[in-house]
């Protein structure tokens, strides 16, 4: 996006949005495919996830002259702690994939709970941040009903001690019953990365609560310096060297993730 280009932090897609008159928008495709076509379970989830969207305050519908109107709220809220939030939770979209899906990376093992502790960062923030961006994501930098997002969830470092301690176990069980209500479809494939034998610990409690549909799209990967699984979907230009690919790209420095520090930026200072 151009600098120069007006943004728009109401935008949201189509799907979304409710008529003129305040009837709700019909159940997209994505939540037919989700649920095997089965018409009356997606449109009973659809209509739950209209409601928690507007109850998360992550749309709003407001009158005006007469009319209802559907816009973002999440986005078009400053969000005052993103530079604090990019500093210690390493969670980027870099490039995209063979495919064109949204390559999303995170370093699990190098979050700084407690520098975000010491900021004020507390789990209903963290919470907030993650679905502020990944509404920016699907809103702006991808607004497309088909594409889906391949994961890189890299747990070098990762410990079951850290996780019980910074009480993560109970923010990744909220997020993943959120994506799996509300985000459905939303997941490609996830590749957990640089697996030890002492994750498989922590692996046993997480994947408990990881939806069935999504749990057959996981792939653990043990510890290693080049990743061909990944070269099977990412072109090497578009993987991290750090993963085996020749893309020097520093993470947080790739043009989606500039893209949206702009966006951030553009919002606090008007």
């Amino acid at each position: 996006m151009s600098s120069q280009q007006k943004i728009d932090y109401y935008s949201i897609p189509e799907i979304y949005k409710y008529n003129e008159d305040g009837e709700a928008p019909k159940t997209p495709e994505r939540f037919l495919n989700a649920f095997s076509g089965n018409q009356k379970i997606a449109d009973k989830r659809w209509k739950k996830t209209l409601q928690w969207r507007l109850k998360s305050k992550i749309d709003e519908k407001v009158e005006i002259d007469g009319k209802t109107v559907t816009r973002s709220h999440i986005l078009n809220k400053p969000h005052t702690f993103f530079d604090i939030m990019r500093a210690n939770y390493p969670s980027y979209i870099h490039n995209r994939s063979k495919k064109g899906h949204p390559i999303a990376i995170e370093k699990f093992g190098e979050i700084d709970n407690k520098k975000l502790t010491d900021k004020g960062i507390t789990n209903d923030m963290f919470l907030w941040h993650y679905l502020y961006c990944y509404e920016w994501q699907w809103n702006h930098l991808t607004p497309s009903e088909t594409l889906q997002n391949l994961c890189i969830y890299d747990v070098k470092g990762l410990s079951l001690k850290g996780i019980i301690l910074d009480n993560a176990l109970g923010l990744a069980r909220k997020l993943s019953k959120i994506f799996a209500k509300h985000y459905v479809e939303r997941a490609y494939k996830a590749y957990i990365i640089n697996v030890s034998p002492k994750f498989m610990t922590v692996w046993s409690l997480v994947k408990g609560f990881v939806p069935k549909e999504n749990l057959k799209k996981i792939q653990l990967i043990g510890e290693k310096d080049s990743f061909d699984e990944l070269l099977q979907e990412i072109d090497s230009d578009k993987l991290p060297v750090e993963y085996g690919g020749s893309d020097y790209t520093p993470l947080g420095m790739s043009p989606e993730e500039i893209e949206l520090a702009r966006f951030v930026k553009n919002r606090k200072s008007t």
